[in-house]
């Protein structure tokens, strides 16, 4: 973020560092050749991503295991050719392998700000993950349905909702270790044990 750039030069920048056996030079060259026809301007901002990764990345050692931290991917996927339902059948069916997404969002998160939500659903139809969690209205008010919040376990925090909620209910948050384990809002409250 600091160098208006995606996470991905950045990653690259420390993948180089981290792996010896990769020229740094070769990889930054290749990245740079490929922005420099469709998107020039983004050569530059990837050079200073790719270098920022490449000397200012900090190894961390037992992440997931402390309360509060995000949680890692699991290490294997929860069905597998020995562990499949008889008949091949998918039990939670229109999930990932591991059923959660987690992992795909890149420091930002959807967060709901329940009293400027006008409950009008806009941000329903734009969100490929359908984490929105809505619920019968508890208040008597004019609304039969309303936006409870976001189930974070399937959201890929690609932000779309926030781009078009016409209130401003939905705002663009930086996620830190533990906010989306707070503020989620399960899709599926009767299926948690």
């Amino acid at each position: 973020m600091k160098h208006a750039s995606r996470p991905n030069a950045v990653f690259l920048g420390t993948l180089c560092a981290a792996c010896p056996f990769l020229d740094g030079a070769s990889v930054l060259d290749a990245l740079s050749e490929e922005f420099a026809g469709k998107h020039p301007e983004a050569v530059e901002a990837n050079e200073h991503a790719f270098r920022a990764g490449e000397t200012e990345f900090e190894q961390l050692v037992g992440v997931g295991t402390v309360q509060g931290d995000l949680s890692p991917m699991q290490g294997e996927a929860l069905w597998g050719y020995e562990t499949q339902p008889a008949g091949g059948l998918l039990p939670a069916p229109g999930n990932t392998v591991w059923n959660d997404l987690t992992t795909s969002r890149v420091g930002w998160m959807p967060v709901l700000d329940a009293a400027k939500c006008i409950h009008c659903g806009v941000c329903d139809l734009v969100c490929p993950d359908f984490c929105l969690a809505w619920g019968e209205a508890d208040d008597g008010g004019k609304f039969e349905r309303k936006l409870k919040g976001v189930d974070y376990r399937y959201c890929k925090g690609c932000l779309r909702c926030v781009e078009s909620c016409p209130t401003g209910a939905l705002a663009k948050t930086a996620e830190t270790a533990g906010l989306a384990d707070k503020l989620r809002v399960p899709l599926f409250p009767e299926m948690i044990a």
